[in-house]
Order: structure tokens, then C-alpha cells, then sequence
């Protein structure tokens, strides 16, 4: 009997433990330079499609505001476009940042 629960509590706890790994929220919004982003109104920001630096930053669609990509080389391939994403966000108060876990591109 003994086992049987020692089993069951390991299966219980390996089951969390995988849940707990994929802590990821689903966003959607524009992925963007660093240097085109517009300032509209209030913290709202858009994305200059006319501009071509090269330093990701994530426009949530619901928030408005600019967040920075931690790992720049999982954005660098959607410059100008619309995506959904998975993304663990982080950062301290004041600075919005954001670690991409899946990302792919809307269609337009």
C-alpha cells in the first residue's frame, strides 16, 4: 500500500513540474525596432513600418506598451509583423520585458 502512494504522490508531483515549466502567456502584438517606435497617446506605441534598425521590442496589442525582447535572436525573422506568441514576461518596475518561448506570424 505503501508503494502505491509513494507511486501515485511521484506521478502528482512529476505532472506539476511539467505544468510548471510551460509558465507562458499568450500575447499578440507587432515585433519592432527599439528606434521606430511612435509614441501615440499616453503609453500606447505603434511601429514605423518605414524604419529598419535591428533591435526587437514586442508591441502588446492589449497593453500598448513596448516591451523588450530578452532573447533577440527568436524575433529577429518577424521585423514589421503582426505574431502571436508565448512569452514569459520579466523585467523590473519600470522596465518591460518579455522572454519568447514559441512565436509564429499572423496573416495579413
Amino acid at each position: 500500500m505503501k508503494r502505491i502512494a509513494w507511486l501515485l504522490l511521484l506521478v502528482v508531483e512529476s505532472t506539476l513540474l511539467m505544468y510548471a515549466q510551460q509558465g507562458g502567456e499568450k500575447m499578440s502584438g507587432t515585433i519592432c525596432d527599439s528606434k521606430c517606435v511612435i509614441h501615440t497617446r499616453g503609453d500606447y506605441t505603434t511601429c514605423d513600418p518605414n524604419c529598419n534598425v535591428r533591435e526587437c521590442v514586442f508591441i502588446d496589442d492589449k497593453t500598448g506598451y513596448a516591451n523588450k525582447v530578452i532573447n533577440q535572436q527568436e524575433c529577429s525573422s518577424y521585423f514589421g509583423q503582426h505574431v502571436t506568441m508565448t512569452a514569459e514576461p520579466k523585467g523590473t518596475p519600470g522596465v518591460r520585458s518579455v522572454v519568447i518561448q514559441e512565436i509564429e506570424a499572423q496573416p495579413k
